[in-house]
Formats: C-alpha cells, structure tokens, sequence
C-alpha cells in the first residue's frame, strides 16, 4: 500500500505525501532484483520431442508498480530529494519547481496553497492542524478538497513555524483516510 500511496501522491499531484512516502529507490531496486531472479528460477525447458517453456511464475500488475516506483524515486534522489517526516515549506517550492513546473494546474494549485500557508498569521512553533490554525472544525478529510488543493486539505495537514519556517506534515488522525483516497483513485497504472 506504501507504494501505491506514493504512486498516486505523485500521480495526483500531492507534494506532501510525495516527500512522506518516499522510497528509497536502492530498496525496491534489491525487490525488482529479487522478484527477477525468482521469475528466471521458475522457467523451464521441456524437451520431449519439441522445446517448450513453461513459466510456473508470471509478473502481475504489483511488479510493474514497483518499476514506477523505482523510477520516480531515482529520479527524485538524482534531484536531491528524501524522504521526510516534517517537511520545510521551501522543500515543497523546490519540489514543484523540479517536478510540476510545467504542469500548470498542478504547479498553480501547489502556488495557491503555499502561497496561502505563508499567508498565515498565527503558525505557532508546535504543529497544529491546518482546520485548528483557520478556527474551523476538525473533521474528516473532504474529497474533494483534498485532491482540489494538492492534499493541503485542512483536516489533512499540520503545521508549525520554527526559525522563519513553515513545515508541513500529515495529520496522524486522518493519515489512513488520506491514504484511502489516494489508493482508491488511482487509475489501473
């Protein structure tokens, strides 16, 4: 499930699952090796009378999630980016910039929300939820407001301000919601 959450973080856009769920590209590099070497352990010639293969072991639609995965995260660590828990505000800039720069609905949706998070008069220096920061209710995560503001959905975020900076985690209490939605809309990719 952690693979597909951060398939479809970066599929839908959302920068802070992006760098939350991150994976390292060297583990599921030693998965793909693994599950390759199991595929050509499970081959065999049959010889009577004419050559035949048979394969007692096939790759399914999991193995091609983890090339995805594999390949986004190279690509990510070749950028300079990890996986993290707390994330600066400026760390989410850079990703968009990097990687959704010329998407222009992704990239402007990222501006709107970073823009609006530094906006914010009243980050206090222990991480709140973004709803608790605006005065509203804490609920359940919203849907569609979830994936409409690249997953900066107020029942979905913490923040907090140390040293000038904003940082930007998951809500622990929604965190299985939130990987929910994203799984449960994916496309077959």
């Amino acid at each position: 499930d952690e693979i597909l959450v951060f398939l479809g973080s970066f599929f839908f856009a959302l920068p802070v699952f992006v760098l939350s769920y991150m994976i390292s590209s060297k583990d599921i590099k030693d998965k793909i090796e693994r599950i390759s070497n199991e595929f050509e352990n499970f081959i065999v010639l049959n010889s009577s009378g004419k050559l035949e293969i048979l394969r007692k072991f096939e790759f399914e639609e999991n193995f091609s999630n983890l090339v995805k995965a594999f390949l986004i995260s190279a690509i990510l660590e070749k950028l300079g980016f990890k996986k993290l828990f707390d994330i600066q505000l400026s760390e989410i800039e850079n990703l968009k910039e990097e990687i959704f720069k010329n998407l222009p609905v992704e990239s402007n949706r990222i501006d709107k929300e970073i823009y609006d998070i530094q906006n914010l008069q009243n980050i206090t220096q222990d991480y709140q939820v973004y709803s608790s920061i605006l005065n509203k209710n804490l609920s359940k995560i919203d849907k569609r407001n979830f994936f409409a503001h690249a997953g900066f959905e107020h029942n979905a975020i913490e923040l907090k301000k140390q040293n000038n900076e904003v940082y930007v985690r998951i809500y622990n209490e929604n965190k299985n919601q939130a990987e929910s939605l994203i799984i449960g809309n994916l496309p077959q990719i």
